[in-house]
């Protein structure tokens, strides 16, 4: 009877009925400290407490609260028991029919467990859709863009919301009350527009500014532009880049380049070098040169002051851009570079090759590509009075080193000069911007050798292919 809460006074192996209704022969399991080794659902009386409790299993629960109601206390005690992390089904549907609840909502104010009939997580039920779509929010009209067609009763088809909403007034746009401009209509505002003066784009009269659909395609004050009938029934592409043509396939196919990188530069004057060294060709004239790149600039003088390695010449007029040129003397035929500068009659040399009173050339002699690509890059050599068995030779240097060469020899076993002979060097070179090509020359004569300066014997051509 442990579990009752209840125990009895041993009387005897059997219990008559009188004692077993003897309120002597039982009385009620309590103390003032809970009994060890209790059980599930045993009962126990706390004298000192003045309480009820029951074993739960795992610890002693009080039945009684204040006032002799149950206490605040978790699912253990419930029947039926529910999950401690939810609420029971019965709670569940108590809570949901509170007044709280009961007034029409939104449905996207709260989800759907508030609902009745409840509807998917993901979307509307259909009854809810229909619900929602025919509440008077949506009864006035609507502009179709504001929201889909759920929302519509009744229902309508892209198609139809086009149709309504073409024949609507234009003013629901903010664009005047014409109605909306038909495809035909606007084709033909097109074909206005392009038949209009350029003076509408502030590039002058007669073509349209940004594209005239009939012979040209220019910019926008009308200096670069693409056209292909600059004369009546011409036949003729022609390209202008800032006011000056650059381009032109004729109506037979030939293709000018107008602006096209290319230039010729020689020597005028003949002049000499020493033996069995690299020089670099001194040319001092142009043929043509259409963009500026070959520096045949050439100072001459004569130095006034002897200090080793320096040129002195108080009329030098020297700049802090002489820096890298050549200097061929012209009295004894050496040569040498400069390498720092002093002030504009003075600059420090890579030799000791001046003195006082000795003539002097300042050259550069070089091509510099503007613009990247690859180069046809010719030169010729002409040495006006060879020795036999020697050897001659003419070099292409890009960026200060070689990059072509060629050489040939003058008339071998004999021990008979030579004449004149000219040395030729053809390459196609790819340049960098900025890149620089130049011309040097070299024979092993055992002295200085004179070569001869002509517009056509000696002379550098670069033209740029592509």
């Amino acid at each position: 009877m442990a579990k009752s809460g209840l125990t009895h006074i041993d009387v005897g192996p059997e219990l008559t009925r009188t004692e077993w209704e003897s309120e002597e022969s039982h009385a009620l399991i309590n103390g003032t400290s809970f009994p060890g080794s209790p059980v599930e659902r045993q009962l126990f009386y706390r004298n000192d407490l003045h309480e009820w409790y029951i074993y739960t299993g795992s610890a002693w629960a009080s039945l009684q609260g204040a006032g002799g109601g149950l206490v605040v206390h978790d699912n253990a005690f419930h029947s039926p028991d529910y999950e401690e992390q939810g609420v029971a089904a019965t709670q569940i549907e108590t809570h949901r029919t509170t007044a709280v609840h009961v007034a029409d909502q939104p449905p996207d104010v709260h989800d759907n467990t508030k609902h009745t009939p409840t509807f998917e997580e993901e979307g509307y039920a259909d009854v809810a859709i229909e619900a929602h779509r025919t509440t008077e929010v949506h009864v006035a009209d609507q502009p179709p863009d504001l929201h889909d067609n759920a929302k519509h009763s009744p229902d309508f088809a892209t198609e139809v919301a086009l149709a309504t909403h073409d024949a609507a007034d234009t003013a629901l746009h903010g664009v005047g009350a014409s109605t909306v401009e038909s495809a035909s209509g606007a084709q033909a505002k097109v074909d206005t527009h392009a038949a209009l003066a350029t003076a509408v784009h502030g590039v002058g009269a007669g073509t349209v500014g940004i594209l005239n659909k009939d012979t040209k395609l220019i910019d926008a004050d009308g200096d670069t532009k693409i056209q292909v009938e600059e004369a009546a029934d011409e036949d003729t592409i022609r390209m202008d880049v800032a006011g000056v043509e650059a381009f032109k396939l004729s109506s037979i196919g030939v293709l000018t380049l107008a602006k096209q990188s290319k230039g010729k530069a020689y020597r005028n004057g003949d002049w000499y070098i020493p033996t069995e060294a690299w020089i670099r060709v001194p040319l001092n004239a142009e043929s043509y040169d259409n963009q500026n790149e070959f520096d045949t600039t050439s100072k001459l003088g004569t130095a006034d002051a002897t200090e080793a390695n320096k040129l002195h010449d108080a009329d030098g007029g020297f700049a802090a851009g002489d820096v890298g040129k050549w200097v061929y003397n012209s009295t004894d035929y050496t040569y040498t570079t400069v390498v720092a500068f002093v002030d504009d009659g003075e600059l420090t040399l890579a030799a000791d090759i001046m003195a006082d009173t000795e003539g002097y050339e300042l050259y550069k002699s070089v091509f510099t590509a503007i613009e990247e690509g690859y180069y046809l890059v010719s030169g010729v050599v002409r040495c006006n009075w060879t020795l036999a068995d020697k050897w001659y030779f003419a070099g292409i240097y890009k960026n200060g080193a070689p990059a072509s060469t060629g050489g040939w020899q003058s008339a071998v076993g004999d021990g008979i000069a030579t004449n004149c002979i000219s040395g030729v060097i053809v390459d196609v070179l790819y340049l960098a911007a900025n890149d620089i090509v130049s011309l040097y020359v070299y024979h092993n004569e055992g002295d200085e050798a004179k070569f001869r300066g002509e517009i056509s014997q000696t002379f550098l051509a670069v033209h740029k292919l592509s």
